[in-house]
């Protein structure tokens, strides 16, 4: 499929509100970390944020050769399209500087193509690269999907949060808390 993983850079930031803004409801509502995201403005906003490399965020994405991007108005065709975002939140505290927390999002077209995985493989390297001892993030109980992906990849889980979060049904969600040690 030709795809490449590389960190974000100031560059990116169209391509970037382009992905955002290409997001379904469904792929957000299993990735607050993002709200509304794909309103166009928000998704601007939203990337611009991102690319500006704060210190405590280190951000990557996956690029494709090609690819159709909805986001929101019309759909466009480019060479290269960014289709999947993560990113490892770095310990802000002198007590946090081996831990991260780690974040993807890949967009509904890519999406259970490996993709997800080869990202978060990525990041799991650009942690030990960083020095991080610890890599933790949540995954709702009901996204099964990732949370195989991420125990296939050594996660394991530390905790349950019970009815942590409410759908907009109003429908009580968990939340695990996973684990990888490096």
């Amino acid at each position: 499929m030709g795809i490449e993983f590389r960190a974000i850079d100031s560059k990116d930031t169209k391509e970037l509100a382009y992905f955002f803004g290409s997001l379904s409801d469904e792929s957000l509502e299993w990735q607050n970390h993002f709200g509304k995201a794909n309103d166009l403005s928000l998704a601007q906003h939203l990337a611009e944020n991102l690319t500006a490399n704060p210190v405590w965020q280190k951000g990557f994405v996956a690029s494709g050769p090609y690819g159709v991007s909805h986001h929101g108005f019309n759909a466009t065709v480019r060479e290269s399209v960014i289709v999947a975002y993560g990113w490892l939140d770095l310990g802000q505290k002198e007590t946090q500087k081996y831990t991260c927390s780690l974040g993807i999002v890949v967009t509904d077209t890519y999406q259970n193509k490996g993709i997800g995985t080869q990202l978060t493989k990525f990041m799991i390297e650009e942690a030990r690269k960083l020095g991080m001892r610890k890599i933790w993030l949540n995954c709702y109980r009901t996204n099964q999907r990732a949370f195989k992906m991420y125990e296939k990849l050594g996660f394991k889980i530390e905790g349950i949060f019970q009815k942590q979060e409410w759908t907009k049904d109003n429908v009580p969600l968990d939340l695990y808390s996973l684990a990888l040690f490096l």
